[in-house]
């Protein structure tokens, strides 16, 4: 069998589909000149928040029971880089993690976008005052309007040496396109004014505009529903790029439960595996050849087949597929005839 690419990140429907025994990814080449401006493209500081300094909230709560979070009004549209938190103190034994959330009626909900998780030996370097934090976030694409929500959230500590993180800000309602706000069950819908209604805290938000955008689909066109032990059937899937912009990088990802092995996966006409692009409008068809491995009996009599459509390296080359839910197939292949112990 030719040797076949692994690629980790998969679907998390895939994820919970598989386990994936052979996964075969096939590259779309970028355009050049696209891929240029969005590898290039800097990023620029959006929303920034980080004067005066006349108050601070100090956090030093049970263990796993509180998050902090500042709402924020996205100014520009593009893929979001990183956010920054000033922390003006910090002595902590165990974990803080920094969240991005989305935000309903201006109040932080329960719709996650990214996090990042801190231990001990990284706060503890920092002691510096204030300690401006950089925090990565690729792979978010937002707009203009849109409000999102900054949220530290602390984790397990010993008891006998908590957390103290004090997040510096200022009151009198200075920074008018966002709140702060405390939740004293971690996550969830209690969500309430931090200190004071007019209270915000510091941070700053940085964007990379003018990123290509897209929206994928996978559609399964031809295949099967029985297969037989030993035996190599295919399945035939249609992958579309409904636009706007050019489809850059694409990968394409079958694989299947234990009962499969992946054969090949070839585009029609033509055969070739790459290079392609995907242009607004077009589509093309793929023709997966798996084979379904011995099995014994007692052993499930059904397997299951998964694809998964998606952008490669969206999150350093900031490429989006703005509508994820339409880019994974999968299908039930009922197993059939006497089952063996070997293929040999």
């Amino acid at each position: 069998m030719k040797q076949l690419r692994f690629r980790s990140t998969l679907g998390s429907c895939i994820r919970r589909l598989l386990p994936l025994s052979i996964i075969l990814v096939l590259l779309l080449a970028a355009l050049p000149a696209q891929a240029a401006q969005a590898d290039n493209a800097p990023p620029v500081e959006d929303q920034s928040f980080t004067t005066p300094k006349d108050a601070s909230y100090t956090i030093l709560p049970p263990p796993g029971s509180v998050s902090v979070a500042q709402t924020f009004t996205v100014g520009v549209t593009g893929a979001l880089q990183a956010v920054s938190i000033d922390l003006a103190t910090v002595a902590y034994q165990g974990w803080m993690s920094v969240w991005l959330l989305g935000v309903t009626n201006g109040v932080p909900n329960d719709t996650s976008y990214w996090s990042w998780t801190l231990g001990t030996a990284d706060l503890q370097t920092m002691t510096a005052d204030p300690l401006s934090f950089k925090i990565p976030m690729p792979g978010v694409y937002v707009r203009k309007g849109e409000q999102y929500a900054i949220v530290v959230h602390y984790t397990s500590y010993e008891p006998e040496n908590p957390p103290i993180s004090v997040w510096s800000g200022a009151t009198g309602n200075r920074y008018t396109r966002g709140s702060a706000f405390i939740n004293t069950d971690g996550f969830g819908p209690n969500w309430q004014p931090l200190s004071d209604p007019s209270m915000d805290l510091h941070f700053r938000t940085f964007v990379v505009t003018g990123v290509p955008i897209s929206d994928l689909s996978l559609v399964r066109t031809r295949g099967a529903d029985k297969a037989t032990a030993c035996r190599e059937f295919s399945e035939i899937y249609t992958v579309k790029n409904n636009g706007p912009d050019t489809a850059e990088k694409v990968w394409l990802t079958v694989g299947g439960t234990d009962q499969f092995d992946l054969v090949s996966v070839k585009s029609f006409p033509g055969g070739k595996t790459g290079p392609f692009t995907l242009a607004p409008g077009h589509s093309m068809q793929f023709k997966a050849v798996m084979k379904v491995t011995a099995f014994v009996p007692g052993e499930s009599r059904q397997g299951e087949i998964g694809a998964h459509v998606f952008l490669e390296d969206n999150m350093s080359d900031f490429r989006f597929d703005l509508n994820p839910d339409n880019d994974v197939v999968q299908t039930v292949i009922w197993l059939q005839g006497q089952p063996r112990t070997s293929c040999r």
